[in-house]
């Protein structure tokens, strides 16, 4: 396709519903607010009301489109943009696509090798298995995945093992082509970069999974600007990975839900993905979301390079004055130029993000320890001189009411100390696998109460939404103190 062609798809669906809002049609059709104005509805939302429509004849079908609809023709244009087989739309977030990417890879069958004993995990290493003795749909997955991906396995009757990270947060591709040699999996699953902007080297990982016939779903969910980046040389989709989570709003200027999925090989069959994600949407998607998509990609398609140049250049310049002021930032071997994870000298990041707050800056999140910001491509050097200057009086003890000589980190190492949820520091004994614990009844009970039960939910600080504990797994007390250190107050455990 060429570049008329790209932008004339991904705008084409956009042109039709204006077309139509304008028209004055009189609505006989859902949603039930007809594209019409009500007292109490903000101004603000008034114009997406009226861009917000059904499935009619016009306006295709997101999960089953129509050959030469918008839609179908949106859908062409970004495999085209992505370099993919197939590129698949929704409006239901990283969440609905993880969902699709899981159930597309669950049917994946390679040549089964002996079942894994209950015994496989290795005193010491980085692997632990569920212990299941049955064949069927299994994933090796790195420990930090999401817990909605953990919920996605479970839909699929799945069981999961688990690579750990070293105390840096790297994972090891020798834990995978370890594990990969120990019995059959459908797929594995990791999550880069992640919430703190930590990158795995996908294509490090890939190479030892297609090596051993297994395709890799990377949860890219916050990596959807690296597409644009520098020609794409970190995008998970340009370093192998099978299966690819993108989730378009948390880091592109897309509406709240929009998010892509991105098939590549086998994985590349337009239809299928379509089929798998009609499963784990809903089928009234919002049609101010998908426009938001379509524009979105088109924007970046023709600006992304630029921009996301400019704002990596931005957010190194923040962190050069951060670093000076004495602010601690990660040392992992590849981290996103374009997020901000920062722990202030003296440690506490909860107060650093409450001061920032106070003077109108809001930032993404804090563990306690750091600050998490999520920088947008429209954004410009007014909003980081803002950051830096805000930061400059934080350090002089405005911040806390400290004498900037008290300023000292808390971390004894002198490091960033990260959420234990992402630096996992504990192996939890399995009792029983994913599916069968979130089958289980169960009830609510104070973490104190917790210790020496069985987890029933995924037990995770949200954000950012990766558990301490998996479903099946027994509550210790080092699980227990890491849970009550991130805040959890109770869990979910079975009866």
């Amino acid at each position: 396709m060429t570049k008329d062609e790209i932008i004339g798809a991904l705008t084409a669906l956009s042109r039709q519903i204006e077309d139509y809002a304008a028209s004055g049609a009189v609505r006989f059709h859902m949603p039930g607010h007809a594209g019409v104005a009500f007292d109490k509805l903000p101004d603000a939302l008034i114009p997406a009301y009226k861009l917000d429509v059904t499935e009619l004849d016009f306006s295709d079908n997101l999960y089953d489109p129509s050959e030469g609809g918008p839609i179908k023709s949106a859908c062409r244009a970004l495999a085209a943009i992505y370099g993919t087989g197939a590129t698949v739309p929704t409006t239901g977030g990283a969440t609905a696509a993880l969902f699709a990417a899981i159930a597309a890879a669950a049917s994946h069958d390679p040549e089964r090798a002996a079942p894994l004993s209950c015994d496989v995990t290795r005193q010491g290493s980085n692997i632990a298995s569920c212990g299941s003795k049955k064949r069927g749909v299994k994933f090796l997955c790195a420990r930090g995945i999401h817990k909605s991906a953990v919920y996605a396995m479970a839909a699929a009757s799945a069981d999961a093992d688990f690579i750990y990270p070293d105390e840096s947060g790297e994972y090891s591709s020798s834990d995978f082509a370890a594990a990969l040699k120990d019995g059959a999996y459908n797929a594995v699953i990791i999550t880069s970069p992640d919430y703190y902007g930590h990158i795995q080297d996908v294509a490090l990982i890939a190479s030892v999974c297609h090596d051993a016939g297994v395709p890799l779903i990377c949860d890219a969910a916050h990596g959807a600007h690296l597409d644009f980046y520098e020609g794409g040389r970190l995008s998970p989709v340009k370093n192998g990975a099978d299966l690819t989570i993108s989730s378009l709003h948390k880091t592109l200027p897309a509406m709240t839900g929009a998010a892509l999925l991105h098939g590549t090989g086998c994985f590349g069959n337009f239809d299928m993905l379509c089929r798998r994600m009609a499963r784990s949407a809903s089928t009234s998607p919002s049609y101010p979301i998908i426009l938001s998509i379509f524009s979105s990609v088109a924007f970046m398609y023709e600006n992304g390079a630029r921009l996301t140049g400019e704002l990596a250049r931005h957010v190194d310049y923040a962190k050069n004055e951060l670093r000076a002021l004495g602010f601690l930032l990660p040392g992992h071997k590849i981290s996103d130029p374009c997020r901000i994870t920062i722990s202030p000298p003296d440690g506490d990041g909860r107060a650093y993000y409450n001061y920032l707050s106070q003077k109108g800056i809001m930032c993404e999140f804090t563990d306690g320890h750091n600050v998490v910001m999520i920088p947008s491509v429209l954004h410009g050097e007014r909003e980081f001189e803002a950051l830096i200057s805000a930061s400059c009086d934080y350090v002089r003890g405005a911040g806390a009411g400290k004498d900037k000589e008290e300023h000292k980190h808390k971390n004894k190492n002198g490091g960033q100390q990260f959420s234990p949820c992402v630096h996992v520091k504990t192996r939890p004994k399995r009792a029983m696998s994913l599916s069968d614990a979130l089958l289980c009844e169960f009830e609510t009970v104070k973490i104190k109460d917790a210790i020496g039960r069985v987890c029933a939910e995924p037990a995770a600080p949200y954000p950012p939404g990766v558990p301490i504990l998996m479903p099946g797994e027994v509550c210790g007390e080092e699980e227990a103190e890491m849970l009550m250190e991130s805040g959890v107050e109770s869990i979910c455990v079975t009866l």
